[in-house]
């Protein structure tokens, strides 16, 4: 096996009053399989613990903290679905991204944390939308904020 991707952050667990370092690794199969593992770091030990689970895959650096969960894009399914990984229970679901209403590039989408929720930035080079999770886990609650105008604009050429 070789380790594909590494992907490492921090969080705090509000329900047992810990801070965490998750480390999420990726590894390639000689059968060309791709394997996660998950270890979980609680500040104050000395010892990493494993996380059982298959976990989806992160998309680049997409891993943002909110509401006691760390959050990412996956690179499966077409990039459709945001993966929350619970803190306190050490466990994880997924959800759908927002109905962009027309075409975006979800492998192109930046995730953030605005008011302490999360949120979708949909770059592009037309109008960029900025699109926030209202209700923790309620897809539903998705709700287009503002636009952004074209980035060619700050050009001076």
């Amino acid at each position: 096996m070789v380790v594909l991707i590494l992907h490492m952050a921090f969080g705090y667990d509000s329900i047992n009053d810990f801070y965490k370092v998750v480390a999420i690794f990726f590894y390639i199969c000689d059968n060309g399989v791709v394997e996660s593992q998950v270890k979980v770091h609680t500040l104050g030990t000395n010892s990493w613990r494993m996380v059982q689970g298959d976990f989806p895959v992160p998309m680049g650096s997409s891993l943002k903290f909110v509401s006691g969960t760390l959050k990412w894009i996956s690179c499966n399914d077409d990039y459709n679905e945001v993966v929350s990984f619970d803190l306190a229970n050490e466990s994880y679901r997924k959800f759908l991204q927002p109905n962009y209403e027309g075409f975006v590039d979800r492998g192109n989408v930046i995730l953030g944390v605005l008011k302490d929720c999360l949120c979708i930035l949909t770059p592009s080079y037309a109008l960029s939308y900025v699109w926030l999770m209202k209700e923790y886990g309620n897809e539903v609650s998705w709700t287009k904020l503002f636009s952004v105008p074209d980035v060619n604009d700050l050009f001076f050429f």
